[in-house]
């Protein structure tokens, strides 16, 4: 995870990610350019 903007006049957290899973099957789930926008309070 890389945060990207961090707003604190606007309560504002922005970044990507990206990370590998496994589902119940056993099959590895490759997550890519994910990109995060929420509002955070202090």
């Amino acid at each position: 995870m890389t945060i990207t903007k961090l707003d604190f006049e606007n309560h504002i957290v922005s970044g990507t990610f990206w990370f590998d899973a496994i589902n119940e099957e056993g099959k590895v789930l490759e997550i890519r350019e994910g990109r995060f926008d929420t509002l955070f309070t202090e």
